[in-house]
């Protein structure tokens, strides 16, 4: 199997220290990956497939006074998959076993899947108070996207693909509240104590 992948991540963060403290990071990333294997002595088809992910994402950090922290941010994602193979689909079912028959007999037709793409945006945002310096009271909204990966759209042994199957991205949405209980020099001079309780 031959596997190459290339890529980049570029990202910078600036900070400012007008009207309180404050970070804002941004960045880029992009990847090519391209997948060929040679098919195996008992003839399973070889995976032949491409596929570019790119994404971009912005964020900033604001504490208008020490004890309040605010986070928030947005990423950007997508992706394009090409399967080279072509895909064979029977309306009768087909006995792989009978490997002298292969597909005579059958009302059969091959497909090009071609390219199939998506995108989405995944939004991050937490409210973090300290009344007290150690203890800390936050809230955190938070969604991730993971698009498919290369195995997924591409078909070889073990996995077929299907046609008109374009792939969306498993999308998660997390909500969590909770606490935090930070303490240095509890036994000795260097060590430090953090507790920390969360529903989510």
């Amino acid at each position: 199997q031959h596997y190459k992948r290339t890529g980049f991540d570029l990202s910078n963060t600036s900070a400012f220290n007008a009207w309180g403290r404050s970070e804002v990071r941004y960045g880029v990333a992009a990847s090519t990956e391209n997948i060929q294997s040679e098919a195996n002595e008992r003839g399973y088809r070889s995976r032949d497939g491409k596929r570019t992910e790119y994404s971009a994402f912005a964020a900033i950090q604001y504490q208008p006074v020490p004890s309040l922290t605010f986070e928030g941010g947005i990423r950007y994602s997508r992706y394009s998959a090409l399967d080279k193979n072509s895909t064979t689909v029977c309306t009768e079912e087909f006995d792989p076993d009978v490997a002298d028959l292969g597909y005579q007999g059958y009302n059969c037709e091959t497909f090009n899947l071609g390219k199939i793409r998506n995108s989405g945006s995944a939004p991050i945002a937490s409210l973090t108070w300290e009344p007290v310096r150690g203890w800390q009271i936050y809230g955190r909204y938070a969604e991730a996207l993971r698009m498919p990966s290369l195995f997924e759209t591409s078909g070889g042994f073990a996995l077929a693909s299907r046609v008109g199957s374009n792939l969306r991205p498993e999308h998660a949405r997390n909500r969590e509240v909770g606490m935090n209980y930070l303490k240095d020099g509890v036994l000795q001079s260097n060590d430090k104590l953090r507790l920390k309780l969360a529903y989510f």
